[in-house]
């Protein structure tokens, strides 16, 4: 059996894979074996590295007995498969494979020359070479009848692939689905794959039609797993990003986020527009967000005491996030800092004095027609204060102004970009009143303002320089 689990990098799938070791290996009677591909790409053959650890690893037995079922294996391959083992071979049970096999490999060419006869017993070992190595392996790990417990399940995780060239790991996941698939063996495979460059590499092989290639190199790559999980699905991070906010001190937090969430959940699957709160638009269908392992560093990196950003903590994370994942997009921030800036200071004026709260049913209800959580309705004056701040950009003929508005254009024309800036200006606001100070109609939200008309923020300057 094998089971595909295909997602990008820094999708979790290496995560996944240790939690899955964690899980089996519970279970006495499986035998759990990591493969790291990457690490035998280019030097030596992937394929006859794995079949060798897993009869070093995976069988039971003293060390000379698995060694010669490796090479019962190997050998039966042929020298394609042996060469990188040959000195290796010949140390220990004293064959030469390159040498044992020399007339099998030239069957091709003395065919095609004809100049002598081909013996019977050539013709047998070259067509026979896959059938012979998969009865050694069925002998090395035993046999398995459907319906039946195995006597030695053995489960190879293989990561690293991604890392692999795309032919190759191609080539590496046809060889095991020959190898493995056509013989009641008692081994399963879970294989960690990125499919977008191994699709590349399918669609460049086989010749495939550009308009239609992603979709048919796509189900060509299934064909060779029993299963598989895609980690390229929409996934919500709200439990991540908090797990790594529970760390970080209350006073960094940015307030809409803290009135939004004390607020109670308003159905967000219900109007995903209107009911959005600050996570629930932070999933990996932004390809800002996808990767989980560059969320995880680059938080703790701008979380790390002494860094001087502790107070924008939000903020600066998102900066340092948009360098990681996509550097273009964050020259596109810091050329167009200072409209940036004028959006920012803009859309918070009209939420903090336009917006009139009230008590109802226990939760604040915020009087407005942009929607019925404060960050929809900042994300909504987001998007208008954007479009006004570009036509006045326009009026700038200037090469530096011309410039900025290009990156300020670039960044309003994607919608996952504006939501991810609308995202990364959420501040803390120490003066902004509590839930429930708003509850008890004791506090507006028009004092709020003053710490951000003030400038306290110099957003411009975080946005170009941190």
């Amino acid at each position: 059996m094998t089971i595909g689990v295909f997602g990008g990098w820094g999708a979790g799938k290496t995560t996944f894979l240790a939690l899955l070791s964690r899980e089996l290996e519970a279970n006495e009677k499986a035998k759990v074996l990591y493969f790291n591909a990457w690490k035998y790409a280019g030097m030596m053959e992937i394929v006859p590295s794995l079949i060798y650890k897993v009869l070093k690893f995976g069988v039971s037995g003293s060390d000379e007995q698995r060694d010669k079922k490796a090479m019962q294996v190997l050998l039966s391959l042929g020298r394609e498969y042996s060469d990188e083992f040959g000195k290796w071979a010949k140390e220990r049970v004293g064959v030469d494979p390159v040498k044992l096999f020399k007339d099998v490999h030239k069957l091709k060419e003395v065919v095609e020359t004809n100049d002598q006869v081909v013996s019977p017993e050539i013709v047998k070992a070259y067509y026979s070479q896959v059938d012979r190595a998969q009865d050694h392996l069925a002998e090395a790990l035993g046999p398995y009848t459907a319906g039946s417990p195995a006597a030695n399940p053995v489960v190879v995780l293989i990561d690293e692939l991604d890392r692999c060239d795309p032919d190759e790991a191609f080539l590496v996941i046809k060889q095991l689905r020959v190898l493995f698939a056509m013989r009641q063996i008692p081994i399963a495979f879970v294989l960690c794959a990125n499919p977008e460059p191994i699709g590349l590499a399918i669609k460049h092989r086989y010749g495939l039609d550009s308009a239609t290639g992603d979709y048919e190199s796509r189900r060509i790559l299934e064909k060779f797993v029993d299963s598989y999980e895609d980690f390229n699905d929409p996934l919500e991070l709200r439990s991540l990003i908090e797990a790594l906010w529970e760390t970080l001190e209350p006073q960094h937090h940015p307030w809409i986020i803290e009135v939004d969430e004390a607020n109670g959940d308003k159905g967000f699957r219900a109007n995903v527009v209107g009911n959005a709160r600050a996570f629930d638009v932070i999933n990996t269908s932004n390809p800002l967000f996808a990767n989980l392992r560059i969320i995880s560093k680059t938080f703790k990196h701008r979380a790390d005491p002494g860094n001087g950003w502790e107070f924008l903590f939000w903020t600066s994370w998102h900066i340092e996030l948009a360098d990681q994942v996509d550097p273009v997009f964050r020259r596109h921030i810091s050329l167009a800092a200072g409209h940036l800036e004028t959006i920012f200071v803009e859309s918070y004026r009209r939420l903090l004095t336009d917006v009139r709260p009230s008590l109802r049913r226990e939760q604040v209800e915020f009087g407005s027609d942009k929607g019925r959580t404060l960050f929809a309705i900042l994300r909504s004056y987001f998007w208008e204060a954007g479009r006004a701040e570009a036509e006045r950009a326009r009026q700038d003929g200037s090469p530096e102004g011309v410039k900025t508005l290009q990156s300020l254009v670039a960044i309003l024309s994607e919608s996952y970009r504006m939501d991810y800036i609308c995202s990364m200006s959420l501040v803390p606001i120490p003066e902004g009143p509590t839930l429930s100070d708003l509850r008890s109609n004791k506090a507006n939200l028009a004092g709020a303002f003053k710490s951000i008309e003030a400038g306290r923020f110099r957003f411009a300057w975080i946005l170009a320089n941190a």
